[in-house]
């Protein structure tokens, strides 16, 4: 499982949909998640990754992610936002640009760092989004760059975390590569095995869950308003229930 930390990016759910397309299982918690949450709902330790996604704030105004997230001792994959805190948390440096860079960017792989077996199968130069106001103008003591672009810290690593940060969003389709970065990292890195999620089996689930909370409900009413999440809801309510 990874656990998929939203801080109100747009793209989080992009995230989860790229995992489980992967068919790795994910799920999206809140901005407030603590370790302790995790550790409490994954108590068989099936919790075998963490994403930091991004967001519209600053680090450092109030929104930044529970520092025992860093704690864990799990892999961790830092995204925008997600990358900045990382950075500024570990003794790096952000500043808030002159101009906010929001569009297409290339980055090129820094010649003799790998970061482990992140990059595997990704080409020395590719193209990725970037949507960020703020920039990481210095990287943590123990940290290794490992992307730029045009000379821009685009990407670094912290080998004895295992913390691998991004400035681009590799979830959003204008990214290229950004298939190979999220199965890298859920498979080479965190473990994970591929199969685990599928909507077949997500499905069940959903169905299961609702038979079991319905199974003394002995009227029901469902209000469609003709858009698409009222119109799935009665479906899967028709599966469940006597029309």
């Amino acid at each position: 499982m990874i656990a998929i930390v939203d801080f109100g990016s747009q793209y989080t759910q992009l995230i989860a949909k790229r995992f489980r397309r992967l068919g790795f299982k994910a799920q999206v918690f809140p901005s407030k998640t603590t370790a302790k949450d995790l550790t409490t709902q994954f108590p068989d330790r099936s919790l075998q990754g963490i994403v930091l996604s991004g967001s519209p704030s600053s680090v450092g105004k109030g929104g930044d992610p529970d520092i025992s997230l860093l704690e864990m001792d799990l892999p961790i994959l830092a995204i925008c936002f997600g990358y900045q805190f990382i950075a500024r948390q570990m003794g790096g440096k952000v500043e808030a640009s002159t101009h906010r860079e929001y569009g297409q960017a290339w980055v090129d792989r820094v010649i003799g760092v790998e970061a482990g077996e992140f990059l595997v199968d990704i080409p020395e130069r590719f193209r990725v989004w970037m949507s960020h106001g703020d920039s990481v103008v210095a990287v943590p003591q123990d940290a290794e760059v490992f992307l730029r672009s045009e000379g821009k810290i685009a990407a670094f690593w912290m080998p004895k975390r295992q913390i691998w940060a991004l400035q681009f969003h590799p979830e959003v389709y204008h990214s290229q590569y950004g298939e190979e970065i999220f199965k890298n990292f859920a498979e080479k890195i965190c473990g994970v095995r591929s199969g685990q999620w599928s909507v077949a089996q997500a499905l069940e689930l959903v169905l299961e869950k609702l038979r079991h909370d319905l199974r003394d409900v002995p009227e029901l009413y469902c209000a469609v308003s003709g858009g698409t999440d009222s119109t799935v809801l009665a479906v899967l309510l028709s599966q469940v229930t006597r029309v």
